[in-house]
């Protein structure tokens, strides 16, 4: 991992340069689909620490709606508030937070084999398909609080494999996503419904398609699923450890639904890097592993490069660590509630990076570079892919320009700037 650099007009070592009244001349830029960039970033279970998640410009969150704690023992039984209480909810809303519901592990009196709900391939309004009924049960009681909901977690990975979910065939999860969006339309006509976070590793590391396409291949053997928009409406990935990933995956994907014809926004639920060296959850280096320095790097690089990939919206996983898994700490914040480094990037990528309506990536003499345009403003993130020191060019569009690290401490750029002119860094 490279130490990233941020520039809203100039920059070393991460640094965020804005020019005021800039014009540009180079090629057009790639339109994101949400045009004011509001509400693009977010962090899962962020109403785990409400204030921090404000704090670090988070606008948006998953919450975890397990089917096994809400209907443990069958169909009667209703405990949502066993997750999330309707004061908590409201509290985050209240905040400006939009929501966003997961669904998945499912109960095992529901299921035929732990994993894959009964029944189906029943009609969406027969009481016996328990995944419609929970899904309508569900989409019902939050609407207008909740009107986004993902269906399942990393169903791509294989059964046996650590961290599977999901045991059945593409064909048995289409008829999920179909229930889900038939019931969940018709009990709520604003819910969208978002394709299960994929992991792309588990598909591209054994060479066959992802998972998403082998969906797909099922869904137009259906009549009425290209009518239908094909049972979702957004597609969702996580994407861990390599920043660079954060173009290249999304951009497979776009290619994937272009060859289909399925115009679908593109999200990332999940991102993160686990760092090795932080004394208060030490690990071996390695494994995909970098260190804490790194992962701030990895906030910065990743959030740009997803914005110039057409990303809609883009989350961190996750705000607090809570149960280490395997030792490694996910959280963006400790248990004892201080942050790491990453917490100021991410800070960073929310400030600067929101409300731009176009960005673009390209390398410019050995230099990763993002630029991002909207208006009058214009940050450019830059970094170099060796340990060598970089020379930075850019040129000024404007009179003005900030350098911003990624740890938040900026410095005004006091020396004449002259429109036009090239400026190293």
């Amino acid at each position: 991992m490279t130490k990233a650099r941020v520039a809203v007009l100039l920059l070393p070592l991460l640094t965020l340069i804005s020019f005021p009244h800039l014009t540009s001349a180079e090629p057009p830029p790639l339109n994101l689909v949400e045009t004011q960039g509001q509400g693009r970033f977010g962090i899962v279970q962020a109403y785990e620490s409400p204030l921090l998640a404000q704090s670090a410009g988070a606008r948006w969150e998953r919450i975890n709606f397990w089917w096994n704690q809400i209907q443990p023992n069958g169909p009667q039984e209703w405990r949502t508030d066993k997750l999330l209480s309707d004061t908590q909810i409201e509290a985050e809303l209240q905040q400006g937070m939009t929501l966003v519901g997961l669904l998945g592990n499912p109960p095992a009196w529901a299921t035929r084999n732990g994993s894959v709900p009964l029944n189906l391939s029943l009609a969406p309004t027969d009481p016996e398909n328990y995944w419609a009924r929970f899904v309508r049960d569900m989409v019902k009681r939050y609407a207008g609080r909740i009107d986004y909901w993902i269906i399942w977690n990393e169903p791509d990975i294989d059964t046996g494999s650590d961290w599977s979910t999901w045991a059945g065939s593409e064909e048995e999860y289409y008829q999920l996503l179909k229930a889900a969006y038939l019931t969940a339309r018709a009990a709520n006509p604003a819910a969208r419904i978002i394709f299960g976070g994929t992991t792309y590793w588990a598909d591209s590391i054994k060479g066959r398609k992802l998972f998403l396409e082998r969906v797909l291949e099922r869904a137009v053997l259906d009549p009425s699923s290209k009518a239908n928009n094909f049972y979702f409406d957004i597609v969702n990935t996580h994407i861990y450890s390599k920043s660079a990933d954060m173009y290249d995956i999304p951009m497979e994907y776009r290619d994937v639904l272009n060859r289909y014809g399925a115009k679908k926004p593109i999200w990332i639920g999940e991102a993160n890097v686990v760092p090795w060296n932080d004394p208060a959850a030490p690990m071996p280096p390695g494994g995909y592993r970098a260190t804490m320095d790194e992962q701030a790097s990895f906030f910065i690089q990743g959030f740009a490069l997803a914005l110039a990939a057409g990303v809609e919206r883009i989350g961190a996983f996750k705000l607090v660590d809570g149960t280490l898994h395997s030792g490694e700490a996910y959280g963006l914040v400790r248990n004892d509630g201080s942050t790491r480094p990453a917490f100021s990037a991410f800070q960073i990528a929310a400030r600067y990076f929101s409300g731009f309506s176009n960005a673009r990536y390209n390398v410019v003499e050995d230099m990763y570079r993002v630029t991002m345009e909207s208006g009058d403003r214009k940050v450019s993130v830059m970094w170099n892919p060796t340990p060598k020191p970089p020379a930075i060019r850019i040129k000024a569009t404007g009179t003005r320009a900030t350098r911003v690290d990624k740890y938040g401490r900026t410095t005004p750029l006091n020396v004449p700037i002259v429109p036009g002119q090239n400026y190293y860094i």
